[in-house]
């Protein structure tokens, strides 16, 4: 059996598969090593919903290729709920003082938007860190917390009563927890036309899947070269790079580092049953951040998505008049959020790359830090 190889890739989620096909169109030579194929890209059965990332945005260039645009998700097919559980649709904004608040909440949001595209085209040959310290309008942001950024423009009354319901349901963080960076981030569905999708996860590992190995890693020494691979099979390699494609959490385990990143959990109901009329009116039902209780998906095929923070905090009867459950999912965790203004480098030390979530946890970012490590790899 062969051992060693130029890279071996840990983790075959987005970033893991974003790396190992940027590799194999060079022509490199490489292992994939993981416990699993798409990571956290879980699907029902049919593969018509997904379970994990629920949107994508028309600014997805990477991921584009390889998804199916479903319905495109917009704020005014949703309502919002305060602490005591009392509707709201955009619509009751009105006039004056908070439609004005929105009105300049969308034209800050069309600058961030215009900033983060240029950083995410940096990104690709400098990594995500770098380029976010280029851009000195995005590195204050980083640094900045959300609250003080909102009280700064005096927009905080309408993103508190109506924004951070949806960053909440993205997030399952309150605005006490983000920085503006991530707030502006975590909007931009507001002012980007956003859909549903269903991902070509064939397409994208069909090309690669010789070169995976379905196996855990339990360790890695990187005190000498080539570096060592240990695996729960009790199979070991050596290889010359090590991609480490994994959540913040096994990967920094991995390396022996204190995770800088907050783990986010969630629990995740798919039902198949009859809403209570207080919750039939709209496709999104977006609750309070005092409600263990996280959101109210309708999908496309009629069936729907309940989400909380626990499985103990669902209580599906409250929604539901009569339900089947076709499946439930556990994310611990479901992914990372940045919870300090330090950027994570994407090369941990020569020869060893870190990919994924670490910086901003969405699809497309993570399919960038793949394209990022590969071109360091081997640079055309």
């Amino acid at each position: 059996m062969r051992t060693h190889y130029p890279t071996i890739i840990i983790g075959a989620g987005i970033a893991g598969l974003s790396c190992a096909n940027s590799l194999i169109k060079r022509g490199e030579d490489f292992l994939v090593i993981s416990k699993n194929i798409g990571g956290c890209l879980k699907q029902s059965k049919d593969k018509v919903v997904n379970y994990g990332a629920y949107y994508i945005t028309e600014d997805y260039t990477n991921v584009l290729p390889y998804v199916t645009r479903g319905r495109k998700i917009t704020e005014l097919n949703a309502i919002f709920y305060d602490e005591e559980g009392n509707g709201k649709t955009i619509w009751s904004i009105g006039v004056g003082r908070k439609l004005q608040q929105a009105l300049r909440y969308r034209k800050l949001l069309r600058e961030f938007r215009g900033h983060f595209k240029e950083m995410r085209e940096q990104a690709a040959i400098k990594s995500h860190a770098i380029a976010i310290e280029e851009n000195q309008y995005l590195k204050e942001l980083y640094s900045t917390p959300a609250k003080a950024w909102l009280k700064q423009h005096g927009i905080d009354e309408f993103i508190v009563e109506y924004i951070e319901h949806g960053i909440y349901v993205t997030a399952f963080r309150s605005l006490d927890e983000l920085s503006a960076f991530y707030l502006l981030w975590l909007s931009l569905p507001f002012v980007t036309p956003s859909y549903e999708f269903t991902f070509d996860l064939e397409k994208l590992s069909n090309p690669v899947q010789d070169a995976i190995q379905i196996d855990s890693v339990t360790s890695i020494n990187t005190e000498s070269h080539p570096y060592t691979i240990r695996c729960k099979s009790g199979s070991e390699y050596t290889a010359d790079n090590i991609v480490i494609a994994t959540p913040s959490g096994p990967a920094f385990s991995l390396l022996n580092q204190e995770n800088p990143n907050e783990a986010v959990h969630a629990y995740m109901y798919h039902l198949r049953g009859t809403r209570k009329p207080k919750y039939q009116s709209k496709h999104y039902h977006f609750f309070h951040i005092s409600n263990p209780t996280i959101c109210l998906a309708e999908q496309i095929d009629g069936t729907f998505l309940l989400y909380g923070r626990s499985k103990e905090g669902i209580n599906i009867d409250e929604y539901f008049q009569s339900y089947d459950i076709i499946a439930q999912h556990n994310w611990s965790p479901a992914f990372s959020v940045r919870m300090s203004d330090t950027l994570v480098p994407v090369e941990f030390k020569e020869g060893i790359y870190m990919i994924g979530e670490h910086n901003i946890p969405s699809l497309e970012d993570c399919f960038i830090t793949g394209v990022y490590a590969a071109s360091q790899l081997a640079p055309q």
